[in-house]
């Protein structure tokens, strides 16, 4: 199916992934033929899907990716999993960035500004992951992040220690 063909009519989208083919494909609703519509889509179709990505939608969407964990993997609760790739990630994050200062002596270079970059977006994949697990939604954690930073900022507690500042 080429870009062409895709049906723009939809107001909702969401991305499946069919585990057996690897075949992405877009569920789309509420257009005049009907719900529940189902095609087939490829990369350069997703690629304008995520043009004006909200975090909610980047938590629904990193659902696709997810092959999931639970009892059968020997951890429980579910959600730890999601936890324990936080700090996995977050570590391979600061090695990169340790790397940038020990190999390049500071100096940025676009393919070690690429690697944070990657290992920032791993980052953002486990916590979007976490979220949707505890029932949060991702959007929500980031606005209730910034207006308690905005509301620390505007008593002038930005520094210092504790959430309650």
């Amino acid at each position: 199916m080429n870009e062409e063909s895709y049906p723009t009519g939809w107001v909702k989208t969401t991305l499946m992934i069919n585990p057996e083919t690897n075949e992405i494909h877009a569920i789309g609703g509420d257009r005049e033929e009907g719900e529940g519509d189902t095609k087939y889509i490829g990369y350069e179709i997703i690629k304008k899907l995520i043009k004006g990505y909200s975090f909610k939608d980047y938590q629904i969407q990193t659902r696709i990716t997810d092959k999931g964990t639970g009892p059968k993997h020997g951890i429980s609760p579910a959600w730890l999993y999601y936890v324990l790739g936080i700090a996995g990630e977050t570590g391979e994050l600061v090695e990169k960035i340790k790397k940038h200062f020990r190999d390049d002596y500071g100096q940025m270079t676009d393919n070690k500004l690429d690697e944070i970059k990657k290992e920032m977006g791993d980052c953002l994949w486990y916590h979007a992951r976490l979220a949707d697990v505890l029932g949060l939604d991702f959007g929500e954690v980031a606005k209730e992040n910034m207006r308690k930073l905005l509301d620390r900022k505007a008593r002038n507690k930005i520094h210092g220690e504790g959430d309650d500042r």
